[in-house]
């Protein structure tokens, strides 16, 4: 922390920081240092009286919240304002987020960034933990500002840590992602949001995982045909950004497939990994209804084989990347219903018959012939 104070006072930067949730995370940090006073001019904890202080209409822990008090706030005396709203709840089902304003005389506009904190720090944080880790993210990216001014870029899509950048990102975000263990991130109408902004309105969650490079018409039919099954469900799309043996799509072809599938009508969930299980712990973790995976045949019964024959093989050599069968997690140790509890599948398939297993599984087999395939769409044999 001293290293920062220091590096902030070099370059000349004087700080007034509001916090209106989830304790000071930013303050304290800096408070609890010798020679903070070099940097800061000024901390604000306004709490409740800050709707009635800065006018604020909307939710407390919003980017309209942040946004307000980086507007209404009168910038005298210092040339770097930071602003934190974060809610860091008791209930299983939500995790801990937040948003973060920063202005800057050193940027054209403000900066706002969504952050969540996932299973990647473990589920077990304390309250006082989430709130250090929160501080140190967000001092982590106040340094970063010497490498902003050249490294970013307009774009509405990028990872750092756990940090949804709405209006850009570093060109380094690849190099600090690999912090990540399965952050994901939710896209809507080609923006990122909120996971629980869009699925609190449903009871099932349809997870349809797939590269879909590019999605077509049977990918479409398949999402429609799932959710005219289940009353209230959503389809989510699910991509993962670095999935074995295929490696890391690069950021603008994973924004493009977004945000096609987007344009189409249906939500995206993307992932770091590209392990089922992981993934869907992931939603059910965040989600209160059903989680239903939606899989082809041929995939559903490579999928039921990893259990079956407790491939040890696989386990060492980390060949399958439809489970999270790597060996520091040990996933053939777990049982099926361990791993997916009650889950019911949804297999669609023609020609491709459903293979036996030694536990008990629930799916729903539908016959739909998809003739059509990504692969040939992008040879030019077909149009999607």
């Amino acid at each position: 922390m001293k290293d920062f104070i220091q590096k902030q006072f070099e370059q000349k930067r004087i700080f007034k920081i509001v916090e209106i949730g989830a304790g000071v995370p930013v303050a304290s940090r800096i408070l609890c240092t010798p020679g903070a006073s070099k940097i800061l001019w000024e901390t604000s904890s306004p709490y409740s009286s800050a709707k009635k202080l800065f006018q604020i209409d909307s939710r407390m822990v919003s980017k309209e919240a942040v946004e307000t008090i980086i507007n209404k706030t009168p910038k005298e005396d210092f040339n770097t304002l930071v602003v934190t709203s974060f809610q860091i709840p008791s209930e299983e089902k939500i995790i801990s987020h937040g948003w973060i304003g920063i202005w800057s005389l050193e940027f054209d506009h403000p900066i706002y960034l969504h952050v969540t904190l996932n299973s990647v720090y473990g589920k077990d944080l304390s309250r006082q933990d989430c709130i250090e880790k929160i501080g140190d993210i967000v001092l982590e990216l106040i340094s970063s500002y010497d490498n902003w001014q050249v490294k970013m870029k307009d774009t509405k899509f990028g990872f750092v840590d756990n940090i949804i950048f709405r209006d850009y990102i570093l060109d380094s975000y690849q190099l600090l992602s690999q912090q990540f263990l399965n952050t994901l991130v939710c896209f809507d109408e080609g923006i990122p949001v909120r996971f629980e902004n869009v699925s609190r309105k449903y009871s099932q969650i349809n997870m349809y995982k797939g590269s879909f490079n590019p999605v077509h018409s049977a990918h479409l039919e398949i999402a429609k045909i799932a959710e005219s099954k289940f009353e209230n469900s959503r389809t989510f799309f699910a991509i993962s950004r670095n999935t074995f043996g295929k490696g890391v799509i690069e950021e603008k072809e994973l924004y493009k497939r977004i945000n096609r599938i987007n344009m189409k009508g249906y939500p995206v969930l993307v992932f770091d990994n590209g392990f089922v299980y992981d993934n869907f712990q992931a939603i059910q973790k965040r989600f209160s209804g059903n989680v239903m995976p939606i899989m082809g045949a041929d995939t559903f019964n490579r999928f039921m084989n990893c259990w079956n024959t407790n491939d040890l093989s696989q386990l060492e050599h980390q060949v399958s990347d439809w489970t999270s069968y790597h060996s520091e997690r040990g996933r053939l140790e777990l049982g099926f219903e361990e791993c997916f509890g009650k889950a019911n599948f949804l297999v669609f398939g023609r020609t491709v018959e459903i293979q036996s297993h030694d536990f008990d599984v629930k799916f729903e087999y539908v016959d739909f012939d998809m003739n059509i395939s990504s692969t040939m769409i992008r040879e030019g044999i077909l149009k999607s």
